[in-house]
């Protein structure tokens, strides 16, 4: 979130983190994490050359290089053993379509009252045999669904749905346009990745994940921090 305020050497150091697990949920073929990860790069790209902070040349030049290193060999990788053990799960699974039965089921077992306020926190849907090779077929009452936004409704419905978009949404806008440093705008950018990320999975669960989005919530409606200068936000974290 302000990589711009570190030297080169840490940046590198995060970029190659990035790039190493991209590699490896890619390997264990997890699309969403691909998705999440993939964007994670991008804006911390994104807010490093964007920054009005000035950055030397010799850096986005190293940055950039570094990136092209580490892309070239990840596509040779993946195009030379797509086929092998190391890909082949990804390339398998790349335009599988695997949840659209468990949507069937959702679908159909949700009532209008269902998905007005939800089942609850212990609630469940009937979906026969989804689960069978995990239970052994027996039990067909699922307390989750692979699509971060329907998990939501399941248990507290569209109101629960609604009211955390009225949290979110506004958060996002107000760290990206009132906002005078980069700080609050790429905390703002993790809210809009998470929200993306309960589309394809994104479960919403509580975990660090989740901690941080609901912290760069606060930062995004922190008046002071969003009128905080660049010179102010770094002067903030150094000294602490």
């Amino acid at each position: 979130m302000n990589n711009q305020d570190f030297s080169l050497k840490k940046n590198i150091y995060s970029l190659i983190i990035t790039f190493t697990t991209f590699l490896l949920v890619t390997i264990a073929a997890r699309r969403n994490l691909m998705l999440t990860f993939g964007l994670y790069g991008i804006i911390g790209l994104s807010s490093y050359f964007l920054s009005k902070h000035r950055i030397p040349n010799i850096e986005k030049k190293l940055i950039v290089i570094l990136t092209i290193i580490l892309s070239i060999p990840l596509g040779w990788l993946y195009f030379q053993y797509q086929k092998d053990n190391t890909f082949s799960l990804i390339t398998d699974r790349v335009a599988d379509n695997n949840r659209e039965e468990v949507f069937l089921y959702f679908f159909s077992d949700m009532t209008n009252q269902d998905f007005i306020i939800g089942k609850g926190i212990y609630g469940t849907y009937f979906a026969p045999g989804i689960d069978g090779e995990i239970l052994d077929d027996t039990y067909d009452e699922r307390g989750f669904i692979e699509c971060g936004y329907l998990q939501i409704i399941l248990k507290g419905g569209l109101i629960n749905l609604i009211l955390l978009l009225a949290i979110f949404i506004p958060a996002i806008f107000k760290g990206y346009k009132s906002s005078n440093n980069t700080f609050s705008k790429v905390a703002a950018s993790i809210i809009a990745v998470y929200l993306i990320d309960l589309l394809p999975f994104g479960l919403p669960v509580f975990d660090p994940k989740y901690i941080m989005v609901w912290m760069c919530v606060s930062i995004c409606y922190n008046k002071d921090i969003r009128k905080m200068s660049n010179e102010e936000i770094r002067e903030l974290l150094i000294s602490q």
